[in-house]
């Protein structure tokens, strides 16, 4: 387990007066298998848990907790280790709350009541619960946020500093934060939670919450997924096409943050005029159906109008797409072939002319 001393639980929860561990390790165990590890998927779990093991072995536990105590400088396989304890914490600590209130005995149940303490109302229960459920979320979208950052700082020193790599050889044997960054980086791209959806129009939620508000949570966006699949692939592919709606999505990958080509312009503009779409879409197939009937209905017709206004934008330009965005737009149900060109076509025979030594007569009826 990532927690094992009550010391690192009061870390995150000082306010808890257990005095057995083994009264949270069944939630604790529960918590990390049941509610973390997808986040961190399976290679980054098994690496972090390798890391908190070591630590357990060179009495390094002791040393982590009054690094956190005073605020000290953490390097990252520790700092994720305690956003992750983070998570486990207020996780466990809402599992537990309704059964500690319970004591079972051989004769049936009791309510748990402290010598010291008086007893908690249900509500205070309640409120307690919901309280660290709260704060659970709140770590999770921290972890979140902070394996995004690593992500796309390793992916900016990677693609600066390459030609500094064979300067730096095998004088520093100990792994820099730099060389942990990018290992739970790596590790991290097989977790469903990994921040970027590199086949969507949408990939990330920084992305979405430009259009959407989605609070910035990673793990909404996470949940979202299915959805925008589905109204990408299923709704509105069909109305552009699926070659032109795939080159869009790759275009926006590379596509300048503010582009100064005419070409470039155009495609962003398309692109928003897409992603705009999709939010509206998603917002009348999920969230509007918390806001009522009214607001559903508004954000239905406000999708529909919005993917017809990317279609004729579209078709109104598709002369002045760049070369490849043609190629790809040929299969689209907008595609106009071009009209063909007539004004310098002169017939080969033209009938009853100087020239000519026969006249044709129109057919008898």
């Amino acid at each position: 387990m990532l927690i094992s001393t009550l010391e690192e639980l009061r870390l995150y929860s000082p306010a808890n007066a257990i005095d057995h561990f083994s009264t949270m390790a069944g939630f604790l165990d529960s918590s990390e298998h049941d509610f973390l590890l997808e986040k961190l998927g399976s290679e980054l779990y098994a690496a972090l848990t390798d890391y908190y093991r070591t630590l357990r072995q060179n009495d390094g536990i002791a040393q982590l907790i009054a690094q956190v105590e005073n605020g000290d400088e953490l390097p990252p396989y520790a700092r994720l280790l305690t956003v992750a304890q983070r998570i486990l914490a207020y996780d466990a600590l809402a599992r537990a709350i309704d059964m500690q209130a319970i004591s079972v005995n051989g004769s049936g149940i009791n309510i748990s009541v402290a010598d010291d303490y008086p007893k908690a109302d249900r509500e205070t229960v309640v409120a307690y619960k919901a309280t660290c459920t709260k704060e659970a979320h709140a770590a999770v979208n921290r972890l979140l946020v902070l394996l995004e950052d690593w992500t796309q700082e390793v992916a900016i020193v990677s693609s600066s500093s390459a030609s500094s790599e064979n300067s730096e050889s095998s004088e520093n044997p100990e792994p820099s934060a730099s060389d942990e960054k990018a290992e739970i980086a790596a590790l991290w791209r097989s977790s469903r939670f990994f921040y970027l959806a590199a086949s969507l129009a949408i990939p990330s939620a920084t992305v979405l919450q430009e259009y959407l508000n989605i609070y910035d949570s990673r793990e909404k966006f996470i949940q979202l997924l299915p959805d925008l699949r589905y109204i990408q692939e299923d709704i509105i592919a069909p109305v552009i096409g699926e070659d032109f709606m795939d080159y869009l999505v790759t275009t926006s990958q590379s596509l300048p943050t503010s582009p100064t080509k005419k070409e470039d312009i155009l495609l962003a503009r398309i692109i928003h005029r897409l992603r705009k779409a999709m939010a509206r879409q998603l917002e009348a197939r999920v969230f509007a159906n918390k806001m009522g009937d009214a607001r559903r209905e508004m954000a239905h017709n406000e999708a529909i109008r919005l993917t017809t206004d990317l279609a004729e934008y579209v078709a109104a330009h598709q002369g002045d797409l760049p070369s490849a965005a043609t190629e790809a737009f040929l299969s689209s149900p907008l595609y106009t072939p071009p009209a063909a060109d007539t004004a310098d076509f002169s017939p080969a025979f033209q009938n009853n002319a100087d020239s000519s030594v026969i006249f044709v007569t129109p057919a008898l009826n």
